[in-house]
């Protein structure tokens, strides 16, 4: 198996001179056969970009400069989109004693205080789960 995180750390070390290109490329060889049946689905695809880019290299098509700013950009990835979930719209219901009760969790969003600086809300759990 094979995570992302392993290969992107992997190419961050080419990319900074530790461990040469033919390491960097048997590690990859060794790692990504067979991954189709132990690795996720993103992996695999990093995996065949990284693979893409050095057998451009290998084929003369890409520089050993174009070889790096290709795999600098599979490194260097922002997410596309956060999702928190969605707020509910009921009450949550619980149990407490026995008996059925109901709570509102209110969500605020605001500023941060400019003068005072951030302030920490403290809550016990009990306060949210009814123990």
């Amino acid at each position: 198996m094979i995570a992302q995180s392993q290969i992107r750390e992997k190419i961050s070390r080419y990319l900074r001179n530790e461990i040469s290109l033919d390491q960097f490329e048997d590690w990859l060889v060794q790692r990504s056969w067979n991954m189709q049946q132990d690795s996720n689905e993103h992996a695999q695809r990093l995996a065949a970009k990284v693979e893409l880019r050095l057998a451009g290299h290998s084929s003369g098509h890409l520089s050993v400069g174009e070889l790096r700013e290709g795999l600098l950009a599979l490194v260097n990835v922002s997410p596309q989109r956060i999702d928190f979930g969605s707020v509910p719209e009921e009450p949550i219901r619980y149990f407490q004693d026995n008996k059925l009760m109901e709570a509102v969790l209110p969500i605020f969003m605001t500023e941060a205080p400019t003068q005072k600086g951030p302030q920490s809300l403290v809550y016990p759990a009990s306060a949210f789960v009814g123990t």
